[in-house]
């Protein structure tokens, strides 16, 4: 399901979950844990545009031992016309690099979990 217009990078409360027809594998930037600017800047739903805010978050993860970094841009993209919660991600190990989109479906308010 597409994300609300109500929902932004200020308030991601609820369920999200990643739709695994509309989202890159996982799996070769798996294989490479064991950056392009551009293609992390590309699609975002910009402050002109329906459903759009043009805020993202930036996220960094490195792995000393490993030699691995993950560079992940979260945001709001239009895919297949509907606004989804989608996050950017590129991972590098030495010269090798993988590059991947997340897109994940808005499934309501409910969180499945107890406090």
């Amino acid at each position: 399901m597409a994300a609300p217009p109500s929902k932004t990078l200020r308030d991601l409360n609820g369920k999200w979950v990643m739709n695994k027809t509309l989202s890159d594998s996982t799996e070769p930037a798996l294989a490479l844990q064991g950056i392009g600017w551009l293609y992390l800047k590309r699609g975002w739903i910009g402050a002109d545009q329906p459903g759009g805010d043009d805020e993202h978050v930036e996220s960094l993860a490195e792995s000393v031992d490993n030699g691995w970094v993950a560079l992940q841009i979260w945001g709001f993209q239009l895919v297949g016309g509907e606004r989804r919660y989608v996050r950017n991600i590129v991972v590098t190990k030495g010269s090798e690099k993988v590059e991947m989109r997340l897109v994940y479906d808005w499934a309501g308010e409910e969180l499945d979990f107890e406090v």
